[in-house]
């Protein structure tokens, strides 16, 4: 009888075994179907990352420009404005 016990105690725990490796099995599989698509998502947001830093460079890059643009202007008309202030002076000894 105890033999008998014994072995319907080791089935128990084989099928306790077998079911609970069946559950790991499938969250497994959802784990790395989850992390497949985890994957795909990175992927993307590196191609968007791309996309964004390649226009934000393009802006930064016409900002400095007008920047530039805008500066010589200003010290074109700084200039223009030294170089009138000192016409009149020398306009006076004529």
């Amino acid at each position: 009888m105890d033999t008998d016990k014994e072995i319907s105690q080791l089935e128990r725990i084989v099928e306790k075994m077998i079911t609970n490796y069946q559950i790991l099995k499938d969250e497994k599989a959802a784990v790395e179907k989850e992390l497949q698509a985890l994957q795909e998502t990175v992927e993307a947001m590196k191609g968007e990352k791309a996309t964004v830093h390649k226009r934000v460079l393009g802006l930064i890059q016409s900002i400095e420009k007008v920047e530039k643009t805008s500066q010589a202007k200003q010290e074109g008309e700084v200039g223009q404005v030294q170089v009138q202030k000192q016409a009149p002076i020398f306009s006076i000894g004529s």
